[in-house]
C-alpha cells in the first residue's frame, strides 16, 4: 500500500519545511486568525519578501502547512500499516493516526478550533484533500473483503466513505477522549460485522 496519490502530489524544499514548520509554531500560539505573514517570516528567520516570494498569502500558507501536516501524518499511517496483519489491527491503525491522535492534538492547542474548522475556504479544501486520503487508504483496506460486504449491499469506496465522514465527525462532536473511543469501536464493530 503506498500514499494516495492526492499526498504524492505535495513536494516541499528544505526552506518551505522552514517556513511552514514556524508557520504550525504561529498559528498554534496566537491561532490562524490573529497570525500575519509577518509573525511567520519572524519565526521562520527569513524577510517578509522571502515568505512572499515563496507562498502569496497566509491562506497559502495555511494550506501548505495542512498539507505538509496531512502528508507527514499519511507517511507514519502508511509505515505502521506494513506491520498490521488482521483487519482489527489496520483498522485500529488507521482510527490512532487519523482520529485519535489529531484528536489529542487539537484539545491541547489554544486554537485547535481553528485547525479542525480549517479556517477557511483554503484550509477547508486541504483538510478535504487529507480526508479523501484517508478514504482511500480504508478502501485499499476494505478491497479484500468485497465479495462479503457485496452480500450486504456494500461496497469497500462507499463504506470508506461513511467510515471516514462519521469518524470526522464524531471526532468534533465527542464529549471527550473516552466518548469518542466508544463512538470509533461501534464503527469497528460495524466494519467487523459487515465482512462477516
Amino acid at each position: 500500500m503506498s500514499i494516495p496519490s492526492v499526498m504524492d502530489s505535495y513536494t516541499f524544499t528544505a526552506r518551505e519545511r522552514k517556513i511552514l514548520e514556524a508557520a504550525a509554531q504561529v498559528f498554534v500560539r496566537y491561532g490562524v486568525k490573529r497570525t500575519s505573514m509577518g509573525d511567520i517570516a519572524e519565526e521562520a528567520g527569513v524577510a517578509r519578501q522571502t515568505l512572499y516570494n515563496v507562498y502569496n498569502s497566509k491562506d497559502d500558507v495555511f494550506r501548505a502547512a495542512l498539507n505538509l501536516f496531512h502528508q507527514t501524518m499519511m507517511a507514519g499511517l502508511m509505515d505502521a500499516l506494513e506491520e498490521a496483519d488482521t483487519l482489527q489491527e489496520r483498522m485500529d491503525i488507521v482510527l490512532e493516526h487519523t482520529i485519535l491522535a489529531p484528536y489529542r492534538q487539537l484539545q491541547a492547542l489554544p486554537h485547535g478550533d481553528e485547525f479542525e474548522e480549517g479556517f477557511n475556504t483554503v484550509g477547508k479544501a486541504a483538510i478535504e484533500d487529507g480526508q479523501t486520503a484517508i478514504r482511500h487508504v480504508v478502501a485499499d483496506i476494505l478491497t479484500p473483503y468485497t465479495k462479503a460486504l457485496k452480500s450486504k449491499n456494500m461496497e469497500p469506496v462507499g463504506l470508506a466513505d461513511f467510515l471516514v465522514r462519521s469518524a470526522k465527525a464524531a471526532k468534533m462532536t465527542a464529549k471527550d477522549e473516552a466518548h469518542l473511543k466508544a463512538l470509533l469501536g461501534n464503527m469497528k464493530a460495524l466494519v467487523s460485522n459487515a465482512v462477516e
